[in-house]
This record gives structure tokens, C-alpha cells and sequence, in this order.
């Protein structure tokens, strides 16, 4: 969390026109070290520490998602959709939207996958009503899935899924946040991608799901 709000602080000092490019540099470099600081010392302490278990994601994210899209669609809904572009912005009311096409970075992430196999620390948060909240975090930085949270209701159904997705090189950046509520009737898609001496480019959707009314 400290690293994600300080790349957050770093993007915001390239993007204002206060300070000349000496003290944006100097206020970035610094930045930059407590962030490699900060990831260092999460990773060399989960490394170290033998006695934290290791487990892998038990979820079936395209199921939960073709489930809500088939309730959705006994029904009359429309999606409220923003996008964004950089700094550009568009909203668009979408009736009966093409639900698999909305969500097709949803319905393609494979949480069972091989590949996560025993890649995470596992924790359980309690919720205030009484559901709970199962939060996987990557045990080293250079995994692809840093970050996966899922809600349960009172009931134990999933109700919400959240997910942080890196890949960081020499050459490159991309990052990816998808968060998908339906206890809101919400959904969210943000990435960030960058390439040496180029500049950030950033897409963000958002989308609420509100009934029809006939």
C-alpha cells in the first residue's frame, strides 16, 4: 500500500507545473528509493520467514461472472459507462450492453491458473457485516498478481473481487487494476503502461449497473 500511494505521489510531480525540473527531479529520485526501499524489505521479509504458509488462489472468476451475467439478463438493465483516456473523458448509457464483452478482462482472468500455484501469503479480514474479506498478496514483487481480494457475504457468496496486476522492466511498465462489485452494481478497469523516455499513458473504465425503469 505505501509503495502503490507513493508511485501515485511520483505520477503527480511529473503532471504539475510548480518547481523548476531540479526540484521535480530531486523530489522523484526521492521518491523512486523509498519505493525500491519499501519493496525490498516486504520481499526479503516474506522470503526469510519460513514459517508463513504458502497457498494459491481457490476461485473461479469466469464462473462468478457468467453467473451475475445470466441474472442480469432475466432483467432489464442498463450500464452507466465512463471513460477515460489520459485527459480526455467520455459517458456513455449502454441498454443491455453486451455483457462478455464488457467484462471480457474478467472473464479471462484464470485466478486457478498453474502458474499462481502456491505464489501467496493468504489473510482474512472479518467485515462489519459479519461477511469476510480473503486477501492474497504475492510473496515477491516480480510476480504478475501482486494483489487479490475477494468478499463474502454473511452467507459465504462471493460479492466482490479486486485485483493488482505488474510488470516492471528496464524498458517498461504496465499496470492493472480490476475490480468488479455486485454489491455496488459496479465495475472498474484502469491500466497503466509506459515505455522508456515516453509518457504515461493511462486508460480507466468505470461502470454502474442500474435497473431500467419501463
Amino acid at each position: 500500500m505505501t509503495a502503490h500511494l507513493l508511485i501515485t505521489a511520483s505520477a503527480l510531480i511529473f503532471k504539475t507545473k510548480w518547481g523548476n525540473n531540479k526540484t521535480i527531479g530531486i523530489l522523484t529520485g526521492c521518491l523512486y528509493m523509498a519505493i525500491v526501499s519499501c519493496r525490498q524489505g516486504a520481499e526479503s521479509k516474506i522470503i526469510n520467514d519460513e514459517a508463513v504458509p504458502k497457498t494459491n488462489v481457490d476461485f473461479d472468476m469466469k464462473t462468478f461472472v457468467n453467473d451475475w451475467i445470466a441474472e442480469m439478463q432475466k432483467g432489464h438493465y442498463y450500464l452507466e459507462k465512463t471513460v477515460n483516456l489520459d485527459t480526455e473523458s467520455e459517458i456513455r448509457q449502454i441498454e443491455n450492453p453486451d455483457w462478455k464483452k464488457e467484462w471480457s478482462l474478467f472473464l479471462e482472468t484464470d485466478l486457478n491458473s498453474l502458474i499462481l500455484k502456491d505464489e501467496f501469503i493468504k489473510s482474512v479480514e472479518k467485515n462489519r457485516d459479519d461477511g469476510h474479506t480473503e486477501i492474497y498478496t504475492a510473496q515477491k514483487n516480480t510476480q504478475l498478481y501482486r494483489h487479490i481480494a475477494i468478499g463474502f457475504d454473511p452467507k459465504n457468496k462471493p460479492i466482490a473481487i479486486s485485483i493488482h496486476k505488474a510488470q516492471k522492466s528496464f524498458l517498461a511498465n504496465m499496470e492493472e487494476y480490476l475490480d468488479i462489485n455486485k454489491q455496488l452494481n459496479s465495475y472498474r478497469i484502469e491500466k497503466r503502461e509506459s515505455v522508456i523516455f515516453s509518457n504515461e499513458e493511462t486508460i480507466l473504465i468505470s461502470g454502474n449497473i442500474l435497473p431500467f425503469d419501463l
